[in-house]
């Protein structure tokens, strides 16, 4: 699982961000279970998914060019 790339939109600030930018606990807070303003940066600007899809982020760890997790069916853009 240390191979994953988690690369997220802060939807808040509107910036590229990547798990070893905070602390797990701080994404947590944002992601799936949070508040859910951290999405999959990939999702959300349509690859493999149509433009705007927001997939809240579930931070596990992961380096920073490893492999993208691929996700189950992304939810309906808001």
């Amino acid at each position: 699982m240390n191979d994953l790339s988690v690369v997220g939109l802060d939807l808040r600030s509107g910036s590229s961000v990547h798990v070893d930018d905070e602390p797990k606990y701080v994404w947590k807070t944002k992601g799936y279970g949070g508040d859910e303003t951290l999405v999959c940066w990939h999702c959300y600007h349509g690859m493999d998914a149509p433009p705007g899809t927001r997939v809240p982020l579930l931070c596990r760890g992961g380096k920073k060019y490893g492999k993208v997790r691929t996700h189950s069916t992304p939810s309906v853009p808001r």
